[in-house]
C-alpha cells in the first residue's frame, strides 16, 4: 500500500509545483512511512529526489524547484527489498532522448514470471520491485498501455511521466483508488480525495474509474480505457483500515462505513460493558458506532502519540511491538476496575493487539472484551497489503478460543462476513474479500 501523486501545471500560478506535490503527498503519509520521492520535469531536465523516511523529512532539504510535471510516492513496501534506496519511487529512465518515470500503488502477482522472461530477453533491472516490471514491459511493448495491461491485469493505480505527458490509470478491477482534482491552474492526481480537498482552488474532484486512462499533454486532458471488467474487486481493507477517515472511496464515506461496522458489533453484544475504549486511531470510528448503539460512554483510555507511526505498516514484529509502547499511553483512572469493550479495526499478526491488552491489564482493567470491526484475516494478500505468509496470520493458526487465550481477553468477537457485506450493501459483490475468504482466481494472477 502506497500513496501516489501526479501534478500537471496548466498555467502559471502563485503555487510552486514542488510545494503542491509535497502537500498532497504529506496528506497521504498514512499510506506509507518507509520512504518518499519526487521527480519534476522542467523543460528537458528531470529533477529527482528520494530518501528513506517520512515525507517532510525527505523533502526538508529541497525547495524552490518548479516545473511543468511532477510525480511523487510515499512507500509501504509489498514487493522488493524494504528500506532500500534502490526501491524508492519514482522509478526513472532516460530513453530515446526523453524521460520516463512511474509511481505505483498496489502489487503485481505475476511480476516474477514476467521479470524472468524480460531478463532472458536482455532487460536489465535497477530494482527488485514489481513496479519496474510494469515499466520495463511497457517499454518493450513500445509504450502500448493496453497491451501491457493485458499481460499485467492487476493490481495497480499508477501515474507515469512519459516525455511531456502525464498519464494516470487504474486496473480494470479497481483494486486501488485514484482521484483527479481539476483547477484552472493544475491537474492533480492522488490516491485519496482527502489529499485534494485541502486546496480551495480545486474546482472538481473525479474518481478515476477502473480501467480508465487519463493522458495530459499540451495542457489538454484525454480520457481512454483499457476496457472494462464486469467483476470489480475494490479492496475492502481500504475501507476497513488504510484510507483516511475523511476520504470517500468506491462511493463510500470511510468514517461512516467504519462507524456502521461498530454499530453491527454492538447489535449482537451479550456482555455487560461499563466503557468503550477504541484502539487509536484505527478503531475510533467503529468504537463511536458501537458506543452510541449501546448507549455506553466512549472513553479515550489509550492516548496516542501521533509522531510514532502506524504499527501495522512497520517492517517487522519487533518494530511493531516497540511502536505500540511508544505510541499508546494508558490512563489508569479510566481503565481501573472497568469492564471494557476494546474496539479495533482488525487483527493481523496479533502482536500489536497483545501488547495493547497487556497495557490494559497492567492498569487493572476488570474485564476486557475485544471487539474487531472486520472478519478474521486468514489469507495472504496478493494485491497490495504486506502479509507475506499465512503463518504470520494469527487467525489462520488459532481458533477463536485459542486466540482469546493468547490475547488474554475475557471474550473475543469479530464482525462476521455476513455483517460486513450488509454494511457494504448492494455493491458487496464488487469488493475483494480474499484476505477473509478462500482466494479467487484471476487471469495471469
Amino acid at each position: 500500500m502506497c500513496g501516489i501523486v501526479g501534478v500537471y501545471k496548466r498555467k502559471e500560478s502563485n503555487y510552486n509545483i514542488l510545494d503542491i506535490t509535497r502537500k498532497v503527498l504529506f496528506s497521504l503519509q498514512h499510506r506509507g512511512q518507509e520512504s518518499a520521492g519526487v521527480c519534476i520535469l522542467n523543460g528537458n531536465d528531470l529533477f529527482v529526489h528520494k530518501g528513506i523516511g517520512l515525507v517532510n523529512e525527505v523533502f526538508s532539504s529541497i525547495s524552490n524547484i518548479d516545473g511543468k510535471i511532477a510525480i511523487a510516492h510515499t512507500r509501504y513496501s509489498t514487493s522488493g527489498t524494504k528500506a532500500s534506496i534502490r526501491n524508492v519511487q519514482p522509478i526513472t529512465y532516460y530513453y530515446k532522448n526523453s524521460w520516463l518515470a512511474l509511481v505505483h500503488n498496489g502489487n503485481i502477482p505475476n511480476a516474477e514470471i514476467i521479470r524472468k522472461q524480460l531478463e532472458e530477453e536482455g532487460s536489465i533491472f535497477s530494482t527488485n520491485s514489481d513496479s519496474e516490471v510494469f515499466l520495463q514491459l511497457f517499454v518493450k511493448l513500445k509504450f502500448d498501455l493496453v497491451k501491457t495491461s493485458s499481460i499485467i491485469p492487476l493490481a495497480y493505480s499508477m501515474i507515469m511521466l512519459n516525455g511531456n505527458k502525464l498519464i494516470a490509470f487504474r486496473d480494470i478491477y479497481g483494486y486501488r483508488p485514484l482521484f483527479l482534482g481539476i483547477s484552472e491552474n493544475f491537474y492533480i492526481f492522488a490516491s485519496e480525495d482527502c489529499a485534494l480537498r485541502q486546496f480551495e482552488f480545486i474546482e472538481e474532484i473525479i474518481e478515476v474509474k477502473p480501467g480508465e486512462i487519463y493522458t495530459i499533454e499540451n495542457d489538454e486532458i484525454i480520457k481512454d480505457t483499457f476496457g472494462f471488467s464486469k467483476e470489480h474487486r475494490f479492496c475492502i481493507f481500504e475501507l476497513i483500515y488504510f484510507a483516511r477517515p475523511d476520504s470517500k472511496l468506491f462511493n463510500y464515506q470511510v468514517y461512516s462505513f467504519r462507524k456502521e461496522c461498530g454499530k453491527r458489533l454492538a447489535l449482537v453484544e451479550d456482555k455487560e460493558i461499563d466503557i468503550v475504549i477504541p484502539v487509536p486511531d484505527s478503531g475510533l470510528a467503529s468504537a463511536i458506532g458501537y458506543a452510541q448503539t449501546l448507549n455506553k460512554p466512549l472513553e479515550l483510555g489509550l492516548i496516542r502519540n501521533h509522531y510514532s507511526g502506524r504499527s501495522f505498516i512497520q517492517p517487522d514484529n519487533k518494530s511493531r511491538r516497540e511502536t505500540v509502547r511508544n505510541k499508546l499511553f494508558p490512563i489508569r483512572e479510566i481503565i481501573e476496575n472497568k469492564r471494557i469493550a476494546l474496539i479495533d479495526d482488525s487483527i493481523v499478526r496479533g502482536n500489536t493487539s497483545r501488547e495493547i491488552i497487556k497495557l490494559l491489564r497492567e492498569n487493572n482493567a476488570r474485564e476486557i472484551h475485544f471487539r474487531i470491526a472486520s472478519p478474521p484475516i486468514v489469507n495472504v494478500c496478493l494485491y497490495g497489503i504486506d502479509i507475506p505468509s499465512r503463518e504470520e496470520l494469527i487467525a489462520n493458526r488459532m481458533d477463536l478460543e485459542e486466540l482469546r487465550e493468547f490475547l488474554n481477553v475475557d471474550s473475543l468477537r469479530y464482525l462476521s462476513m455476513e455483517q460486513l457485506k450488509d454494511v457494504v450493501g448492494k455493491n458487496s459483490n464488487q469488493f475483494c474479500y480474499e484476505c477473509f475468504t478462500k482466494p479467487l482466481k484471476f487471469p495471469n494472477a
